[in-house]
């Protein structure tokens, strides 16, 4: 027994004296940041004085043992360029910021590649985008979309209104499709997950609830965005639209690092006093001349009524991520409730998320993800001329109706709007288990299974009013009505994939990669609808007096397999081959498989021995071609019935489509080439790619004959659509050096789609599909979706003042024309297309002393004609409120009337005009606080940023017409091809105060 005490003294004792000896020795301690977010670095190797460290989680080294007075610093990471700097021994507060490598090679890619692959060996254009270093530490980000807009040339986000919890929809390279959806694919982690982007309750022309805007994405890691079929396909049927692949965060080794962060901000509208319009209206006193005049803002202000508020934001995000060599973890909880610019328009959103990686040996790991979300929003606007925009720009002088004195807005005051609540709530959980095996170094093999299981509920709810014959102004709903719509979403995923490296030769090596995927989406979908409650109490819809409801079940299920061979020589030259087959639940009964084959090439020749151009330090060239696919709609190849009331008060059935047994997927096929370069010791980088799109056997719905008995259109093959383009970005380091950094990015694309074929049908417009209006036509050797009108371009006044000669545009090759309906003599003339053809951004950060950082983004886009409806109806429809049209000063707009009221149908109003548009989208000031600072609160770091966004409409191609202009320049109905607007929610300006602390 006195041995064991003995020697566990003398064990005490070494070590006492061991962690003296330590305290004692030298050493130099630090961090090691991105220079551009200033956010820490794991995994960097530090080297110095003969000593090497790699940073834990929050970036930090340290190296012991060092000697001499001051040692050289070196700090290397994958992806970025090395960097140096000579400290004094003893410093313990050393901050090394590691740049962004012009073109990092050996980044490694898993989007569409089969495996994870190194970026150098990947022939086609692979966007990502590091989020929580390079976006959210820098920008004023509340949802995925804001993330993902204008970060990367051919990815487009447009919203659709200003509402907080409504969404937009994206578009990478453009149209793919007429009629089907043109939304990317989205995979969270490796499986597909729901991306309705028109999600939510019916309001306007259609739900605007976006489910990407369902993840937090403080969750979000990177983001990986494969842009055609080129790039996609791998993933086959329904990839030719795009892929964008997230990746949520993961636990690193090291001990438990905690992540708090709150965001704090407000909503409101910017200058709605000037933005607004004047409404006008003929005077009802004896003065027949006079012209009475509102601004309904102005009005209300002055009452002390405010029809806009400036709403809260507040965001509160916790995590803590760490592990051992065998398990690493990653635990979140988010909350928070965002306002919108009116009283009634709120989103309160939970979140949580467990990241588990397991590794019971080198050669197996388990990765589990788990998200919950939990979100719920009121939106602003509701039944189409109910919203109170509607009721803003709608609205006339000395307005008074039955229902009582309106004080000027169309049809009911904004107390009186409030009353409606329209809101969509979502209960989601995204889920996936992946196993990796790894027996032998050439040898690995993948099976990733997972579920996004989503229930939906929205709502819209006009109450009863409480006097409903004297005061309601809501007509057929005042006695109470209530819709409801309930989604339960499922997307299953099964996926395998086996990867095999060889190396023939010293010079060869080789990659085959097999794999199998299985996907499977089932909707259950359930609606409901009561009219008429007893008392303004009672909302529930079986208390109604008349009540519908019905039910429908939509499944789709896919099964695909592909093969992909990749060679390799010198690690400099790749040639890759791949064929993918599919078979899809809607394909029509008389086709079966079909098979999607890609080619593509990369070569990095700056390494070869003969390069000469020393200022290009890196420069990869790259070409790719591939195909993808869209699958028809779920019931389009089947012959289909509605339920009726027959003889006797029995159920039957009556036809209602008539399907399409040979219908087939639209095939997607691209040929893109480009390069990616360094110049000036990787000061300045470059990316550029040209690529041609093209999409054949394009359903295009025909109306069935007669004879066959069923009404409606029949979906054929007929089409063929193309899209064309350059994507370019450069981003540049102008100054960098210890006291001042300054850094210049742009990014710009074009995009012109066309629309080959028809098959030989004749032109259809897209009303006749169920979207946007009729002045825009699928016409062939034309843009998809063109407008197309009737341009009145000349008139004169007879004695009385009205109009009389008025003459229309003749297209290219005829003088003016009297305007009609025929269209031999007079044509529609085309306008231009509804998308934009040229968008891009220009960004822009300072750092000073590393540790302050200034940012600003404005972006851009044109090229595009919109049609605003508010301007048109202020004019030649109800309500008639603009000062042109009440004072006759404008011949051409008396004349549009003239012709609109005589049945002249496509007639140019004064809503088309050209889109282009650039905004100051997003400016931040951001500071890090020193590590010393910060570890007197225990902390690890800590940072404060104060960031706003759309602070100002900086230029617009739309100019006043008959004196008006839109509210804003780019919102607009949730139509799939449309760029039509009316009576929308504008965009807010927001500021956010944001503050990070990690321990």
């Amino acid at each position: 027994m006195k041995r064991f005490w003995f020697a566990l003294t003398l064990i005490a004792a070494q070590e006492t004296r061991s962690v003296a000896l330590r305290a004692q020795e030298p050493v130099v301690a630090g961090t090691v940041v991105d220079a551009s977010s200033r956010q820490p670095l794991d995994a960097a190797e530090v080297t110095g004085g003969g000593v090497r460290a790699m940073t834990d989680a929050a970036g930090r080294f340290v190296l012991r043992g060092v000697s001499g007075s001051s040692i050289a610093l070196q700090a290397h990471r994958i992806g970025y360029r090395p960097v140096s700097d000579t400290v004094e021994v003893g410093d313990k507060d050393v901050q090394l910021a590691l740049t962004g490598a012009a073109v990092a090679l050996d980044a490694i890619v898993v989007t569409g590649t089969g495996g994870a692959t190194q970026a150098r060996a990947v022939g086609n254009d692979i966007a990502k985008i590091d989020v929580g270093k390079s976006v959210i530490a820098v920008a004023p980000i509340a949802d995925v979309q804001q993330m993902l807009s204008a970060r990367t040339p051919g990815v487009m986000v447009t919203p659709y209104q200003g509402n907080v919890g409504t969404g937009g929809s994206i578009r990478v390279r453009g149209t793919s499709s007429l009629v089907l959806t043109n939304e990317p694919l989205v995979y969270v982690d490796g499986i597909r997950t729901d991306n309705n982007q028109k999600a939510g309750p019916v309001i306007r022309n259609g739900p605007q609830v976006s489910r990407i805007n369902d993840l937090d994405p403080e969750d979000i890691e990177s983001v990986e965005i494969v842009k055609g079929p080129a790039a996609a396909t791998l993933y086959g049927t329904e990839a030719s639209r795009g892929v964008i692949q997230i990746f949520t965060h993961r636990g690193v080794i090291g001990p438990p690092r905690f992540a708090l962060s709150t965001r704090q901000g407000a909503n409101w509208f910017m200058n709605p006093a000037g933005r607004l319009p004047w409404l006008y209206g003929q005077s009802l006193d004896s003065v027949a001349s006079k012209l009475d005049s509102i601004n309904l803002y102005l009005q209300e202000e002055a009452a002390g009524r405010h029809m806009f508020r400036t709403g809260r934001n507040g965001a509160y995000d916790g995590s803590v991520s760490g592990g051992t060599e065998s398990v690493r973890y990653y635990l979140s909880g988010s909350a928070g409730r965002d306002e919108g610019i009116v009283s009634y328009n709120w989103k309160n959103a939970f979140g949580a998320r467990a990241n588990i990686n397991i590794l019971p040996n080198p050669k197996f790991e388990i990765a589990a993800n788990v998200g919950l979300m939990q979100n719920e929003a009121r939106l602003a606007q509701a039944k189409e001329g109910y919203g109170l925009m509607d009721q803003v720009i709608w609205g006339f002088p000395s307005q008074e109706t039955s229902a009582g004195n309106l004080r000027g807005f169309f049809r009911a005051t904004p107390e009186a709007v409030a009353t409606i609540d329209s809101r969509s709530r979502i209960q989601r959980a995204i889920g996936s288990v992946r196993f990796q095996h790894q027996p032998w170094h050439w040898l690995t093999q993948r099976l990733t299974l997972g579920v996004d299981a989503g229930d939906e509920a929205s709502t819209v709810l006009f109450p009863r009013w409480a006097d409903p014959q004297a005061t309601c102004p809501f007509a057929d709903s005042c006695l109470g009505e209530k819709s409801l719509t309930r989604r339960q979403v499922t997307y299953s995923t099964v996926d395998y994939s086996l990867n095999l490296a060889s190396h023939p030769s010293g010079s060869l090596s080789a990659t085959t990669a097999l794999g199998a995927q299985y996907y499977a989406k089932r909707i259950a979908l359930v609606t409901a609808q009561g009219k008429g409650f007893p008392s303004p109490d009672v909302t529930a819809i079986s208390a109604a007096a008349v009540t519908t409801g019905g039910e429908d079940l939509i499944v789709n299920k896919s099964v695909g397999v592909f093969m992909q061979q990749g060679l390799g020589w010198r690690n400099r030259i790749f040639l890759t081959g791949a064929l993918r087959a599919d078979d899809n639940s809607t394909f029509g009964e008389n086709f079966n498989v079909i098979l999607y084959p890609k080619v593509s090439a990369s070569w990095v020749v700056n390494e070869e021995r003969f390069w000469p151009l020393h200022f290009i330090s890196t420069l990869k060239l790259r070409g790719a071609w591939g195909q993808a696919g869209q699958q028809p709609d779920v019931y389009a190849s089947l012959r289909a019935y509605s339920p009726t009331t027959g003889p006797g008060d029995l159920g039957t059935l009556t036809p209602k489509s008539v399907g399409n047994p040979d219908i087939k997927p639209e095939r997607g096929q691209e040929l893109e080439a480009g390069l990616d370069g360094g110049l000036f010791q990787d000061r300045v980088s470059v990316g550029f790619t040209y690529f041609a799109q093209r999409t054949r056997d394009v359903i295009v719905p025909l109306i069935s004959p007669p004879s066959t008995g069923f009404p409606g259109p029949q979906p054929f093959n007929l089409g063929a659509i193309s899209n064309r383009g350059t994507e370019t970005s450069v981003d540049a380091r102008l100054l960098q050096g210890r006291a001042l950094g300054w850094s210049l990015g742009l990014t710009f694309s074009t995009n012109h789609s066309l629309v080959e074929s028809l098959g030989g049908a004749p032109s259809i417009t897209l009303a006749s599909i169920g979207a946007g209006t009729g002045n825009q036509f699928f016409l062939e050797g034309y843009p998809i979706a063109a407008w197309f009108a009737r341009r009145v371009v000349s008139a004169d006044r007879d004695a009385n003042g009205r109009p009389v000669n008025i003459l229309c545009d003749g297209g290219p090759q005829k003088a003016p024309v009297a305007c009609s309906n025929n269209a031999t003599t007079n044509p529609l003339v085309y306008l231009g297309p509804p998308n934009p053809t040229w968008e891009g951004a220009l960004r822009t950060t300072i750092t000073v002393s590393r540790n302050l950082r200034l940012y600003g983004l404005v972006d851009f886009r044109g090229g595009n004609i919109v049609n605003n409806g508010d301007l048109a109806f202020g004019s030649i429809n109800t309500p008639r409120n603009s000062r042109a049209i009440n004072d006759s000063s404008d011949v051409l707009l008396l004349a549009i009337d003239s012709l609109t009221r005589a049945g002249v149908t496509n007639i140019l109003g004064q809503g088309i005009m050209k889109g282009g548009f650039a905004k100051l989208r997003e400016v931040s000031v951001a500071y890090s606080f020193p590590h010393s600072w910060a570890a007197r609160f225990g902390a690890e770091g800590t940072s404060v940023t104060i960031a706003a966004r759309n602070l100002a409409i900086l230029w617009r191609e739309q100019r006043a017409v008959f004196g008006q202009i839109p509210v804003d320049p780019e919102t607009r109905w949730p139509d799939e091809l449309s760029s039509f607007a009316r009576n929308s929610m504008p965009q807010s300006a927001q500021l956010l105060v944001t503050v990070r602390v990690t321990f």
